[in-house]
């Protein structure tokens, strides 16, 4: 037999000793053989009473026989799995709130199974707070404002609104309020001035400590790029610095800069050295500057940090190769275009073709007294029709999964038309890949439809016949080595530039291999042969790829077509 004594709890209590059934001595409830805890958690939330635990003498100095401590390992478990029933027996009786206390409880206060009613003092079961009544006040001073556990929330919370780039008044709508609400009742959100002001403290926190990581750095690469924004119509200059830091990268976007005027390479080089010195950023230090191919751009850079510091982004540069290859090089890169040279597009997609392209209907693959015409774009234009057609008619659409569906795929799962997008080359790309791979239920749904007049409110377009299929199949197999090449310079923050010449090499060589069987194939396969050496014509006698090359295991044993080496 233990030796300690007896909880002050069960003074409160009336203990059977027969059954070991404890009844409380203020309302009556009954406990069969229950454990100190479930009383004193009883007490707690039925009677705000809170009885704190003692500690004996005996386990203050040996720390109380083995037998005890595993007594009272027992019990918190008993008495846990007590609690959570009697919060689920509590939780069914509110639901009866109407009927009388001895209607819940018999006579003698006894359940017996049945739903009983919860003391009007006790705090219902989703509000309260489990533990000592220090740890209660401690939970709700946190969330008062300016308490720890509000500053924590707050700060969460413009952390999601500038990632999701959500609106300032997000904590202030209705949707928001009820939410926040359900997951912590005790913390109000901030308002728009809170979230404003936090956002402006939490940016001048953040420039000063990426300022201090800049300047304690030796090396570093800029990124200038111009950005045009879709609304405004107005052109800023943006800088990002990346440098190294242990064995990661960083990439700082430092800011943009307006510019009203013309982008001369002498403009362009004052708001850059500008945005340089706002950041303190020392000419030595850069090591390389990457932008697009324009002209004035690449003037810019060489003009403020030197010729040989200067690299061209691979990615512009396969994107231009792209956009001369299928007839798409009618625009400058972003660094020249002015507001003027801009083209607005209308919201209609239907008006947007009419202003992109101006290829009649009837443009098939004989003109000039039945000479087969070598341009691919007419053969693009007539895809593109028809995935406008299904992009714009719920008929058709409703069709096309229905077929796939019928094939075996889910609903979820059905595929749907690509349409093209003036500014990539490689939408093109992923447009006649979709197309072919849809080819067949798409030509079943346009004869059907064809049949049936009045079935859409657009008459459908003609079908692609079989020849011109083929040759769509040529030209996506010649684009694919293209698209390739870009997804390997498009890593995120993986250092790329070694990759270029290889990249340069291998482009040619699967081109060049490419046996097309049509005069349009053929033609395309020339241009694109003829873009890619423009553009990356001596890339090898660069230093910065020459030297990356070299350096870099994986790309050290490439060729470099240097001549006497």
């Amino acid at each position: 037999m233990s030796s300690r004594k007896r909880s002050a709890v069960w003074a409160l209590f009336a203990e059977d000793p027969t059954t070991k059934v404890a009844k409380c001595n203020k309302c009556g409830r009954r406990y069969n053989k229950p454990a100190t805890e479930t009383l004193r958690y009883h007490l707690l939330h039925a009677h705000c009473i809170n009885v704190p635990k003692e500690v004996s003498s005996t386990r203050k100095k040996s720390g109380g026989d083995r037998r005890d401590r595993e007594e009272d390992e027992d019990a918190d478990l008993l008495s846990e799995q007590e609690v959570r029933q009697q919060n689920a027996r509590d939780a069914a009786g509110q639901a009866q709130d109407g009927l009388g206390d001895g209607q819940g409880q018999g006579q003698d206060g006894r359940g017996d199974g049945q739903p009983q009613r919860r003391h009007p003092e006790a705090p219902s079961p989703s509000s309260s707070f489990e533990g000592p009544m220090d740890k209660c006040l401690s939970s709700a001073l946190g969330y008062s404002r300016g308490g720890v556990r509000d500053k924590k929330a707050t700060d969460a919370l413009c952390y999601m609104i500038a990632h999701d780039d959500l609106p300032l008044r997000t904590p202030e709508k209705d949707g928001f309020q009820t939410f926040s609400k359900a997951l912590q009742p005790l913390w109000k959100p901030p308002t728009e001035p809170t979230v404003t002001k936090r956002l402006e403290e939490k940016y001048d926190s953040l420039r000063e400590s990426f300022g201090r990581r800049i300047a304690s750095t030796d090396h570093l690469s800029l990124t200038v790029d111009v950005l045009c924004h879709e609304e405004t119509m107005r052109s800023y200059l943006g800088l990002t610095v990346h440098f190294r830091e242990g064995t990661g990268i960083v990439d700082v976007e430092t800011g943009i800069k307006y510019m009203p005027e013309k982008k001369t390479s002498e403009n362009l080089r004052a708001a850059m050295r500008e945005l340089c010195d706002e950041w303190h950023i020392e000419k030595e230090k850069v090591r390389a500057v990457v932008s697009d191919g324009g002209a004035n751009i690449k003037a810019a850079v060489r003009d403020e940090f030197g010729s040989d510091r200067h690299i061209a982004c691979a990615a512009h540069l396969l994107n231009s190769v792209g956009q001369a290859a299928i007839g798409l090089d009618v625009s400058k890169p972003p660094s020249e275009q002015e507001r003027a040279d801009i083209l607005i597009i209308p919201e209609n997609e239907e008006e947007a073709e009419q202003l992109l392209e101006d290829v009649p209907e009837d443009a098939d693959s004989e003109d000039n007294g039945g000479a087969a015409v070598l341009s691919l774009r007419p053969l693009l234009m007539k895809v593109k029709r028809i995935v406008r057609f299904f992009r714009t008619s719920d008929v058709a659409s409703r069709m096309l999964i229905d077929f796939q569906v019928q094939a075996g795929k889910k609903e979820h799962e059905a595929l749907k038309l690509i349409q093209e997008v003036r500014t990539r080359w490689n939408s093109c790309y992923y447009m006649l890949e979709r197309f072919l791979l849809l080819a067949d239920p798409v030509s079943r749904i346009l004869l059907q439809l064809q049949r049936e007049r009045g079935a859409t409110k657009r008459k459908p377009p003609n079908l692609i016949p079989g020849d011109q299929l083929e040759i769509l199949t040529e030209v996506r197999d010649l684009l694919k080595p293209l698209e390739e090449a870009t997804l390997l310079v498009c890593k995120g923050n993986a250092v790329t530039l070694s990759d270029v010449i290889p990249m340069v090499y291998g482009l040619k060589k699967s081109i060049g291999a490419f046996l097309p069987t049509h005069p349009v194939t053929y033609n395309l396969q020339q241009k694109t042969l003829a873009e890619v050496n423009k553009r990356f014509s001596g890339i090898e006698y660069l230093r910065p790829y020459a030297a990356a090359t070299m350096l870099d295991p994986a790309t050290r044993n490439t060729c470099l077509n240097v001549p006497g080496q």
